[in-house]
């Protein structure tokens, strides 16, 4: 069940209250948790169960006592929290600057562990995209997710997952990464075809190594750079111009000796139009 899910009492007359709450949940998860346990035991299996929390900043009513009232139940007992976020912004700037705010999820989470000296458990996001009215499969949603992975990384969340990988069209206001067969016709796509966004999922993971670097970024507001090292020794680099203008950029890899061969791959929207649906 979701979490502060809504109960029309006028046809479930069964004494359980209009909205579920924190604490109720809690106790609930504790049970089936425990069941959970022993009859993945008798099978021979390991498993991980999460409770669900929010990102709990935006919430008001119930839901913005769900992770006080959750966490001192059932934090001890759960293995992670799940929390969901889609974020929200005006204007290519605004919405840019909203893929810095990764910390704010655990450390909604993390505040309630700490207050009921309870061990923190991982935080996964487990599903994240822009709002679903101003998600479209544009270069700048995927130019926000590219600067979202090195927040992610710097926040501490233990895992993420993109929603979604496929969704409809809905005349540009999507969360899918690839078009459908119903209405690729309508979107100019192909059946199943990647949307613009994919591309920058996809070469970002082509310069993804193991371990995340410290950069600085000199001269320039308008430049971001997400830099990871592989086993090997080798470098990979992704720089985001979120500006309207060319930007000239000098890298300086200060602890790392230069190859003498490099690859790069370059993406814009289409006519440099940042919310291009091609890329």
């Amino acid at each position: 069940w979701e979490e502060g899910y809504r109960i029309d009492t006028d046809k479930n007359q069964d004494g359980q209250r209009e909205y579920q709450t924190g604490t109720l949940y809690g106790r609930h998860f504790r049970v089936f948790a425990d069941s959970m346990r022993k009859a993945a035991a008798e099978v021979g299996s390991d498993i991980k169960i999460g409770a669900v929390g929010y990102w709990g900043i935006l919430y008001s009513g119930s839901r913005a006592q769900w992770n006080r009232q959750m966490i001192p139940e059932c934090g001890s007992v759960c293995d992670f929290v799940s929390i969901h976020h889609y974020f929200s912004g005006s204007g290519a700037d605004g919405i840019l600057q909203t893929a810095y705010t990764m910390q704010e999820g655990p450390d909604q989470i993390y505040k309630w562990f700490d207050q009921a000296s309870i061990p923190r458990v991982p935080v996964a996001l487990t599903e994240w995209n822009l709002n679903k009215d101003i998600s479209k499969p544009d270069c700048l949603n995927g130019m926000h997710a590219v600067i979202g992975l090195k927040n992610l990384v710097n926040s501490g969340i233990g895992m993420a997952s993109r929603w979604n990988l496929v969704w409809s069209y809905n005349d540009g206001l999507t969360h899918g990464h690839f078009s459908n067969n119903r209405d690729n016709a309508v979107e100019g796509n192909s059946v199943w075809g990647p949307r613009a966004t994919f591309y920058y999922f996809y070469y970002a993971r082509r310069f993804l190594g193991d371990m995340m670097l410290r950069d600085t970024i000199l001269g320039s507001d308008e430049i971001e750079a997400m830099a990871t090292t592989y086993a090997s020794g080798q470098v990979g680099l992704v720089l985001v111009n979120k500006g309207e203008q060319t930007e000239n950029v000098s890298v300086d890899l200060s602890h790392y000796i230069p190859g003498s061969r490099y690859y790069w791959y370059e993406l814009r929207g289409e006519d440099g139009n940042p919310f291009s649906e091609k890329v």
